[in-house]
């Protein structure tokens, strides 16, 4: 669990950093790494098991993935707005 929350604060952190304007290229790397890690979280096993096996679209999968996330987001309102706040502290503390 603290490999998930550590990934949230991260993509938080970009959604924050990118609020204030367009990212560095190594930063923006890293935040869609931390975009793509959060998709595949919420596939399966044999989901992702799929992509690699029978090298089904990776993209469709991920999509599947991150429409699972935000589905995720809406149903913990509480903690997306709790990341999100302190994401924007973080970003405005480090300007």
């Amino acid at each position: 669990m603290n490999g998930f929350i550590s990934l949230l604060a991260t993509y938080y952190l970009c959604a924050g950093a990118l609020d204030q304007g367009p990212l560095p290229h190594d930063q923006e790397l890293r935040c869609a790494a931390a975009a793509t890690t959060i998709g595949a979280a919420f596939l399966t096993e044999d989901e992702r098991r799929a992509i690699s096996e029978i090298g089904l679209s990776q993209g469709a999968m991920m999509h599947a993935g991150l429409l699972r996330f935000q589905a995720w987001e809406a149903e913990h309102a509480d903690i997306v707005e709790a990341f999100e706040k302190a994401a924007r502290t973080v970003v405005l503390t480090l300007q």
